[in-house]
């Protein structure tokens, strides 16, 4: 998987999500990114692992999956 960050329109674009959506979550804490010259930058593994969790309704949910698998 690509470990580069990106913009948030090439992020919204690869995710298929609105990119206000997007933003709301980041200025919210919800993912991650990094602040370059006033725009955010994203690295995209890391905000489909952030979607993810959220999308289980717990913070730690995907990582109790993967242990749960892991047995």
């Amino acid at each position: 998987m690509d470990r580069r960050f990106i913009t948030l329109s090439r992020l919204a674009a690869r995710l298929g999500l609105p990119r206000q959506f997007l933003r709301e979550q980041a200025r919210r804490g919800l993912i991650t990114y990094l602040l370059v010259g006033g725009r955010m930058r994203f690295e995209e593994p890391a905000v489909c692992d952030a979607l993810r969790r959220q999308s289980l309704g717990r913070p730690d949910a995907g990582a109790v999956a993967e242990a749960e698998r892991a047995r």
